[in-house]
């Protein structure tokens, strides 16, 4: 067996060269063969074009000795995972990528030569991102709920929207935004500066970084509620200008005041706005008015007036008495507290009465309340006349008293001759006592000229009701008094009438003050010359007065009448005989 392999290998062994021999020639021929093709240059830049969000085009320079070139498109830079390739011939050096792309996504690009099976060098990884798809536009934009704090958008959704861009501004060109936000959803809510404003605005619809036309729309919020403002008040001064003061109201941003010489007469100035509650009219207003001066005061909130005051009548122009008097009286209003209850330190009714009696001593004139004619035997009015050295007035023919009620009036008889006097009563209401007007007509031994003096005490509480009740019932009760007043003065003397009103300038939005005026009489503490302890309260409860002004007491006169002075008189509180202070007055007359 082994001589047999042996016998093969002699009978190979010549072929074996001469095959090696061919091998060689073979691959030296294939090799001479390969060298004469040309050789594959690298392809020149590659430039990207048209991006959009879902194709692109892509150019480059023909590379020399290739017969085409592949275009790769890769979602990773070591082109694993291809998406789209092409082969394209080496005479078309362009290549149009329209499939397997997703927007806003960043992609890799790589053209590689080749000729036959020669492949040449590939191109650097060329890096680019597909754009977004440009979302639609926006119908309208539709603002609601409109309020002082802002307001809503809302709109359809339009198509390839994704986000929203929404700007808001006070400015038409939408400049300096308060707002510039990307929502999501196709609604918001925008909080505004302030109210009362007009603003601007627009949606712009996003896709990515693209955004298509804005839609516009604007609105103009509505201003926070002003009230009206309460009582506002126009004292005058002696050298012819006002001081116009009134309380501040809430969301009130300015204020307009305007005077007339009527309720609904036209303005005979009106002055700028102003942010304080309080001003001073120019010199000679005064003399463009006449009688009652009527004072309307306008709240404004950002230039816009959701309300206004009505006109009220709150001074009389000064001047009316010109040159010397005619007669000059000192008057009183003096609410005596009632003889059914105790005072502080707890004396009885006699000497309470007889205290304030002394309190009215060198007056001319003094209206009381809650002075009734008998009580428990006695007489409160008797009392307090005999200790005030003054006479009750009483009917000149039958000699009855002219107070039905607990109003009396108290006058000097040595200098005054009572001509005519009667008592109303003013209120009808079962809820609270039944409340007069005390009125007198005086005439002065040695001048000869006559005044209307009248007393009355309004409402203070009414018995299961609130204080707006109370209020409009001492409103009716006002009306009435200015109503017998008018009635029994057919003459037009000049009138005074003092009283306890259960109220004062700006306790209400209406007051009996406000309706007096409106009849021709002014409240004295805004007419007369000069102020004495106008800041204490007439009312103190036997605590101590505090000093905000406020005067449930009064004195009011009419044209042809000056008041020289008003005073409230503070008492040691303790020991005081009666819960409310004296106030009085120095009236002159012409």
């Amino acid at each position: 067996m082994r001589h047999r392999h042996r016998h093969r290998l002699r009978r190979l062994a010549p072929v074996t060269p001469l095959v090696v021999i061919g091998l060689a020639v073979a691959s030296f021929t294939a090799s001479q063969a390969f060298a004469q093709e040309p050789r594959i240059e690298p392809v020149g830049p590659v430039a990207v074009s048209s991006v959009g969000w879902r194709s692109f085009h892509v150019d480059w320079a023909r590379p020399e000795g290739a017969a085409s070139t592949r275009i790769a498109v890769a979602t990773d830079p070591l082109m694993r995972h291809v998406v789209w390739s092409e082969r394209s011939a080496a005479a078309r050096p362009h290549a149009y990528v329209d499939r397997g792309l997703t927007e806003g996504t960043e992609y890799f690009l790589q053209v590689t030569p080749s000729n036959g099976k020669r492949v040449g060098d590939p191109t650097p990884v060329r890096e680019l991102r597909t754009g977004w798809r440009l979302p639609g536009y926006l119908d309208a934009v539709h603002v609601g709920q409109v309020g002082t704090g802002g307001f809503s958008l809302s709109w359809a959704r339009p198509t390839d929207a994704s986000s929203y861009r929404v700007v808001a501004s006070a400015h038409p060109d939408l400049s300096q935004p308060f707002l510039d936000d990307v929502v999501w959803e196709t609604s918001t809510r925008v909080a505004a500066p302030r109210d009362g404003a007009r603003y601007y605005v627009s949606v712009l619809p996003l896709r990515g970084s693209h955004e298509s036309a804005p839609t516009t729309a604007s609105v103009t919020l509505p201003v926070k509620h002003v009230a009206a403002v309460r009582a506002p008040v126009a004292q005058p001064r002696s050298d012819g200008t006002f001081d116009v003061r009134w309380p501040q109201v809430a969301n009130a941003t300015g204020y307009t005041v305007s005077l007339a010489s009527s309720q609904h007469g036209r303005a005979v100035w009106t002055s700028k706005p102003t942010a304080a509650a309080s001003m001073r009219t120019p010199a000679g207003v005064a003399r463009s008015l006449r009688g009652i001066v009527w004072v309307r005061v306008t709240a404004s909130r950002f230039g816009r007036v959701p309300r206004t005051s009505g006109s009220v009548a709150t001074a009389r122009v000064q001047g009316a008495v010109t040159g010397r008097p005619r007669l000059t009286i000192k008057v009183a209003s003096y609410n005596l507290l009632g003889p059914q209850y105790r005072a502080h330190g707890g004396e009885s009714w006699r000497t309470r009465f007889a205290a304030e009696g002394r309190a009215l001593r060198g007056f001319d004139v003094a209206g009381v309340q809650e002075a009734p004619r008998t009580f428990h035997g006695g007489s409160p009015q008797q009392v307090v006349a005999r200790h005030a050295r003054l006479t009750i007035a009483r009917h000149p023919s039958s000699h009855r008293d002219c107070a039905a009620g607990s109003t009396p009036i108290l006058y000097r008889a040595s200098r005054f001759q009572l001509t005519a006097c009667g008592s109303t009563r003013v209120s009808d209401t079962r809820r609270d006592q039944p409340r007069y007007v005390t009125w007198a007509v005086l005439r002065d031994k040695a001048t000869h000229r006559s005044v209307l003096v009248a007393d009355t005490h309004l409402t203070a509480h009414l018995e299961g009701a609130g204080s707006r009740a109370a209020a409009a019932e001492r409103l009716r009760q006002a009306r009435r008094v200015a109503a017998v007043i008018r009635r029994h003065n057919p003459h037009h003397l000049p009138v005074v009438l003092v009283g306890d009103l259960n109220s004062y300038l700006g306790s209400a939005p209406a007051t009996p003050v406000g309706v007096f005026a409106q009849a021709g009489l002014a409240d004295g503490e805004l007419t007369a010359d000069r102020l004495v302890g106008t800041r204490w309260n007439s009312y103190h409860g036997f605590h101590a007065t505090k000093a905000r002004g406020h005067h449930l007491d009064h004195v009011l006169t009419s044209s042809g009448t000056r008041v020289v002075s008003l005073e409230v008189r503070r008492t040691n509180e303790r020991h005081a005989p009666s819960d409310h202070h004296r106030v009085s007055a120095v009236i002159a007359i012409g």
